[in-house]
């Protein structure tokens, strides 16, 4: 097992609040850093292209036998990632739906979804107060609502939902408890469609968790090909973001984390170490509705209080000044 290996094991088999607390920290401190450096229109912060840009954080879908699909021009300068929420959200059909996206991010996907293919309503939720903070400044619309909450315990009644959309963050969770989360706020006949990454060695775990749930599974898809072709196509572009943009101690773990063709992540998909699927299933009947997870962890409450969290604080505190002087003295 090399060391690409070993930690995406470590990042993917954590203890779930540990993974919870890794995303809230990292969507924190890339929110403020965008705070520091985005261009935004205040008048129409949805025009500005660096919000469009920034607010997609997969890694992308290029299908090159279907095409690319066809866009509004803003949305052009993230067609990857935007064509994954197409693929996701199309493979089930949202155009009248009530539609809601668990791990929304800073919301361009929820914003995608419910500007371009026709959601009744759409509910977008993310753990990261920061990222909602940025979603509802510049993604608001009439039939769109960004939530605070968490995958185990979703801030909605029970068989509320056409449609739960999960793209690229699944990893982070307690599956089985964002499974049962989804079983009882779908309505009976209403669908998941999920994409995420995993290492090869935990997909047969995965499918014994999809089983469990009792939620039938409709069709599945292996896409690695698809995402590496994203990745290869958006390099480019991502290298001199980042090398305009960061400063240089950080460039090559940016580079890696978002898949820059040559770096660990990106030859672990060539080598099928990694893996990228998307899949859609069905509540039936038959699926067992689970009383309501509330989202109460021992760990996690501990954590908020601990040692951990203080340090992690500290250390987000010195990245947002780190950041904040070198955008005021422009990154050389």
């Amino acid at each position: 097992m090399n060391a690409l290996t070993q930690l995406y094991t470590y990042m993917f088999t954590a203890p779930a609040w540990v993974r919870r607390t890794t995303a809230r920290r990292i969507y924190q401190a890339i929110s403020n850093g965008y705070r520091v450096s985005l261009d935004i229109d205040p008048e129409d912060p949805k025009a500005s292209p660096d919000v469009v840009e920034s607010a997609f954080m997969n890694y992308g879908f290029l299908d090159a036998d279907a095409g690319p699909i066809e866009l509004d021009p803003r949305y052009e300068i993230a067609r990857y990632p935007v064509q994954l929420y197409h693929h996701v959200a199309s493979a089930v059909g949202v155009a009248g739906k009530d539609v809601v996206e668990v791990g929304c991010g800073r919301g361009g996907g929820a914003g995608y979804i419910a500007e371009s293919l026709g959601p009744r309503s759409m509910t977008a939720i993310d753990l990261s107060p920061e990222a909602i903070e940025f979603a509802q400044h510049c993604h608001q619309s009439d039939n769109v609502l960004f939530l605070r909450g968490v995958a185990e315990a979703l801030p909605l009644a029970a068989e509320s939902v056409d449609v739960v959309v999960n793209v690229e963050s699944s990893h982070c969770y307690d599956m089985a408890k964002f499974l049962a989360e989804v079983g009882r706020v779908l309505k009976v006949g209403g669908h998941l469609s999920w994409t995420d990454t995993r290492l090869a060695h935990q997909l047969p775990d995965l499918d014994a968790e999809f089983h469990a749930s009792g939620l039938e599974l409709v069709e599945e898809r292996d896409i690695t090909e698809e995402v590496l072709a994203a990745l290869a196509a958006v390099a480019p572009r991502r290298v001199e973001v980042i090398d305009t943009s960061l400063p240089r101690p950080l460039r090559g773990t940016m580079k890696a984390m978002l898949g820059v063709p040559g770096t660990l992540v990106y030859e672990a998909y060539e080598r099928r170490e990694l893996v990228y699927l998307s899949k859609v299933f069905r509540k039936t009947e038959d699926t067992p509705v689970h009383d309501r997870n509330e989202f109460e962890n021992s760990d996690w409450i501990e954590l908020q209080n601990g040692p951990l969290l203080r340090r992690i604080e500290r250390s987000n505190k010195w990245i947002v000044r780190y950041l904040q002087h070198r955008f005021d003295n422009r990154i050389k």
